[in-house]
């Protein structure tokens, strides 16, 4: 530029310096004219749906621990609150629910709850109480792929709390329940399934029993 144009040497390595610290980061006006859609797609339905568009955003970060972090600390910052993950509300993806107020976590993000067990539990819910997510109408074991692992992991994190009946804690069934058919298996007592809809569970931590959940 100095010897074609005469421009000074000084103002040519001014610019010649910005241009080669951009050119580590820099991309032509196609590749921006697609970022400024994205963005505003993204802010349009931030504004027109909130709930949805930040439940979107929690679900990308899924499997990112510190990516779901502070996804999650981001939605706080909105006023927005988070409940546990629950049989009768969670989904197989983050949702918002209306009835809690809250986002509330998928039950495919339970380490030890598969997509099999998931997708049994959505399609027979909503449960009322323990008895009724175990047992069908007839008395019957209903439950065929929510098994041990499952139900453990459901308990420990109490995924159990939308019941109407909590007069039994759910944290003293989860040591001790071992099920097959056609017994409960509690620590190492076996008690056959009867008839009908009323039934019985053992607590080894107290000794006593408990009737109908």
């Amino acid at each position: 530029a100095y010897d074609l144009h005469g421009i000074d040497r000084q103002i040519t390595e001014d610019l010649w310096t910005t241009i080669e610290a951009f050119s580590v980061y820099g991309f032509n006006k196609s590749h921006a004219v697609s970022y400024a859609i994205d963005s505003y797609y993204a802010a349009w339905l931030h504004t027109h749906y909130e709930t949805d568009w930040l439940a979107t955003i929690l679900q990308s970060e899924n499997n990112s621990p510190k990516g779901l972090a502070k996804a999650i600390s981001e939605v706080k910052l909105h006023g927005y609150k988070f409940a546990a993950a629950d049989i009768n509300y969670s989904g197989n993806e983050w949702i918002y629910s209306e009835a809690l107020s809250a986002f509330v976590p998928p039950l495919r993000s339970i380490k030890g709850v598969g997509n099999i067990a998931m997708q049994e539990i959505l399609d027979n819910r909503p449960f009322k109480n323990l008895d009724e997510f175990l047992y069908d109408d007839d008395g019957a074991w209903a439950r065929s792929k929510v098994n041990k692992t499952a139900l453990t992991a459901l308990c420990k994190i109490e995924a159990f709390n939308s019941f109407e009946d909590k007069s039994l804690p759910l944290s003293m069934i989860e040591p001790f329940l071992i099920f097959s058919k056609p017994a409960i298996v509690l620590s190492i007592v076996v008690f056959p399934i009867p008839e009908g809809p009323k039934r019985q569970i053992i607590s080894p931590s107290f000794s006593i029993v408990k009737d109908t959940f």
